[in-house]
């Protein structure tokens, strides 16, 4: 127990489909079933991960080193094989590695002003080199299914996202002109078809159509500026969830409106659509608030459901009701006190 609570956090990440999240630790990874939660792969290593990256629950997982101590050179993605329990592929990049994004035939390492496309094969080839606006989030998104679309930072402006089918990289550029300051989060629905996003002001989420550049949806997370941490999809790409550091979860319908008494009113002085429900989470309290206890969200498998994994090790369960928008926490545990 004591050894498991000795374990840093460095960071956590949902898999595409939301079933699992990986966790990077200060000796190693760990990956965990989300509902019900349950540790199913625990590495341990001489060293810090600050990337883990899943594709689906198949036995490849993205890893890049990180922390005072790293695994392996932060310039480095490996490809580590959980069967063997070792890695099999090693792309080394000319600068440190700020995120990586998978699909079974794509590796996608993102710099701090570039994006590296490689083929997913034992041998893997570099297909092209993306420009991005400075980038040390590391954002950028693929969608897992369907046609292969990556959405980025566009170089030309701190405000615009570059939308691309990897099946078309040569293609006239594809440019959505999202907010006026610069992007933090963003997010594709399942098929691609739809992107979220938020910038570092965190009161609006904006919902574009990828294939025509259309808003479709403005979303008012709040007045207050906050920092996004996480922006999800639903597998319909009906709804959103939204994290940030103000320990508040917002879920958004991209439907119709919920009608509410006051809505006119809200309407008169703010603009953007109301979160349809919002709940608090608690993160554990430290006196060095840096590094921020960072949270991430996803849509459960269970018919309304949220889950939250969050860098202090805590997971929470919500259960909501989409016509009323009330909202009851089911489960709250410690991911890292869990055994396989």
């Amino acid at each position: 127990m004591m050894e498991n609570m000795a374990c840093g956090v460095l960071s956590v990440n949902f898999n595409q489909d939301s079933g699992c999240f990986g966790c990077g630790c200060s000796t190693g990874f760990r990956v965990y079933n989300v509902d019900p939660l349950k540790q199913i792969h625990s590495v341990h290593l001489n060293g810090g991960i600050s990337i883990v990256e899943m594709l689906f629950r198949c036995n490849y997982i993205a890893l890049v080193g990180g922390g005072p101590t790293p695994a392996f050179t932060p310039n480095r993605v490996v490809i580590w094989e959980c069967i063997k329990e070792k890695p099999v592929i090693e792309l080394e990049l000319p600068s440190e590695v700020r995120a990586v994004r998978l699909r079974r035939d794509r590796i996608i390492a993102v710099l701090d002003s570039t994006i590296h496309v490689y083929s997913f094969v034992e041998s893997p080839k570099r297909l092209h080199v993306l420009e991005t606006w400075p980038n040390v989030q590391g954002l950028c998104t693929l969608s897992p299914m369907g046609e292969a679309v990556l959405a980025f930072p566009s170089s030309t402006t701190a405000g615009s996202v570059h939308v691309l089918s990897l099946a078309k990289p040569d293609a006239p550029r594809h440019i959505i002109d999202a907010h006026q300051s610069q992007i933090v989060a963003m997010a594709l629905s399942n098929d691609g078809l739809k992107l979220a996003t938020a910038s570092e002001k965190g009161t609006l989420v904006r919902v574009f159509d990828t294939k025509s550049n259309e808003k479709l949806n403005e979303l008012r997370r709040g007045t207050n500026n906050a920092r996004i941490f996480s922006l999800n999809f639903n597998a319909e790409a009906s709804m959103v969830c939204v994290s940030s550091d103000h320990s508040t979860i917002h879920l958004f319908s991209l439907q119709k409106p919920l009608k509410r008494s006051n809505s006119k009113k809200l309407e008169n002085y703010i603009k953007g659509e109301v979160s349809f429900s919002r709940f608090h989470i608690q993160p554990t309290a430290t006196k060095n608030k840096l590094p921020a206890i960072v949270s991430k969200c996803a849509f459960s498998a269970e018919p309304n459901s949220i889950v939250v994994v969050m860098t202090d090790g805590s997971y929470y369960k919500f259960h909501f009701d989409a016509e009323k928008g009330q909202c009851t926490r089911q489960t709250y545990s410690l991911f890292l006190e869990m055994g396989n």
